[in-house]
C-alpha cells in the first residue's frame, strides 16, 4: 500500500509540473458538503465538508486529442462536521477525515451542463466510538468518481459528485470559483 501512495504522490507532483508549464492554467478552488456513506448498515450517515484545489492541465480539442474537454489535477481535504451515529448493541458515533489528489475529466459544456469522472488517490482515517470503547483505522486506496456540473458564470460551477472509496461513498455539493 505505502508503494501505490508514493506512486500516486509521484505521478500528482508530476501532473502539477506539467501543468505548471502549460499557458492557460489558472488555479481554482472550492468548497464542498456531503455525506459520507459507509458500506455497513450499521452506520449512519456523517456529513462532511471540505475544500478542493485544482489545476488544469490541459484541452483535449487543443492539445490535438479527437476528443473535447479538459484534464485537471485536484487536491481535495474533507472533514467531518456532524458525526455519523453507529447502530446496533452497542450505540455509538462515527467520523472520518479524507485527503485525497485525482486527475480530473470535464466534457464541454452544453447549456452550461457537463459531466465530471474522476480517478486518484484518497487516504481517509475513520474513528469509532461505541459503548465506552474507542478505535480507530486510516487506509489509502485508489478512489473514483463520477458527477455533474453547472456552469454559474465565468469560472463559478456547481458540481454534484458521487465518489466511491473501498468501505465509504461521498455524495457531495461543490462550489468553485
Amino acid at each position: 500500500m505505502k508503494t501505490l501512495f508514493r506512486f500516486g504522490f509521484a505521478a500528482l507532483c508530476l501532473c502539477g509540473v506539467v501543468a505548471s508549464q502549460a499557458a492557460d492554467t489558472q488555479p481554482y478552488f472550492g468548497v464542498k458538503a456531503g455525506l459520507m456513506m459507509h458500506d455497513s448498515s450499521a452506520f449512519d450517515d456523517a456529513l462532511n465538508i471540505g475544500g478542493v484545489v485544482g489545476v488544469p492541465v490541459t484541452e483535449l480539442r487543443r492539445a490535438g486529442s479527437g476528443i473535447a474537454g479538459t484534464i485537471s489535477v485536484e487536491g481535495e481535504l474533507t472533514l467531518t462536521l456532524v458525526e455519523g451515529d453507529v447502530n446496533g448493541p452497542f450505540s455509538g458515533d462515527w467520523d472520518v477525515w479524507t485527503l485525497g489528489g485525482f486527475g480530473v475529466y470535464r466534457s464541454p459544456a452544453s447549456n452550461n451542463l457537463y459531466f465530471k469522472g474522476k480517478l486518484g488517490v484518497v487516504h481517509s482515517d475513520v474513528d469509532v466510538s461505541m459503548g465506552g470503547a474507542s478505535g480507530s483505522g486510516s487506509d489509502t486506496e485508489l478512489a473514483l468518481g463520477v458527477g455533474l456540473g453547472y456552469k454559474l458564470s465565468g469560472r463559478s460551477n456547481l458540481e454534484f459528485e458521487l465518489t466511491l472509496l473501498d468501505d465509504i461513498d461521498f455524495l457531495s455539493v461543490a462550489y468553485h470559483f
